[in-house]
């Protein structure tokens, strides 16, 4: 296994100052961008054709969260292009505090602005309205009862298929 993601997703209020968005809020692991650039649906907004994406070229400014900030439940976010300029009207995100269902989180990153590859897609996507946060904080701090969590593990050989089913099958009875 390469990577195992998880993520959870639900609708949520988020605010600053006076600026208020209803949206889909993204508890997740630190592989989100390397599962982004992997789907190859959306680039950079003037992305050189032929150049490899990598979860690094998706951040703008600052930072996506780590390891430790994901199993501490650190209180941080990470912001989409057009969220960031929703709640922050063009003024710096990074090291301000953002509300999310009345808690609150540190901006440490937002993501590039972004354009769907596929022009068919472009009308329906909104690729820039996004809002990030550790897994573990989201479950914290958005649920009552257990989330339902989506589970990727992506497999680097194929092959080893049923040795990979094994590996997550011990994993998830540790839990």
């Amino acid at each position: 296994i390469d990577r195992v993601e998880m993520t959870v997703q639900t609708q949520g209020k988020v605010r600053q100052g006076r600026q208020v968005l209803d949206m889909t809020i993204v508890g997740t692991t630190v592989d989100q961008l390397a599962n982004i650039a992997q789907q190859n649906q959306v680039q950079p907004v003037n992305w050189p054709t032929g150049k490899p994406l990598t979860p690094e070229s998706f951040i703008g400014e600052g930072c996506f969260f780590t390891r430790s900030e994901v199993s501490d439940g650190a209180d941080v976010c990470v912001l989409g292009h057009q969220t960031a300029l929703d709640l922050f009207e063009g003024d710096d995100a990074l090291g301000q505090l953002v509300w999310v269902n009345r808690k609150p989180c540190e901006v440490i990153g937002v993501i590039t602005e972004l354009e769907v590859i596929d022009p068919a897609q472009r009308v329906r996507a909104k690729p820039n309205e996004g809002f990030y946060l550790p897994i573990s904080t989201a479950i914290r701090n958005l649920y009552d009862t257990d989330p339902s969590v989506s589970i990727t593990a992506h497999v680097t050989d194929p092959s080893r298929m049923d040795e990979a089913k094994s590996q997550i099958t011990t994993f998830l009875r540790q839990r």
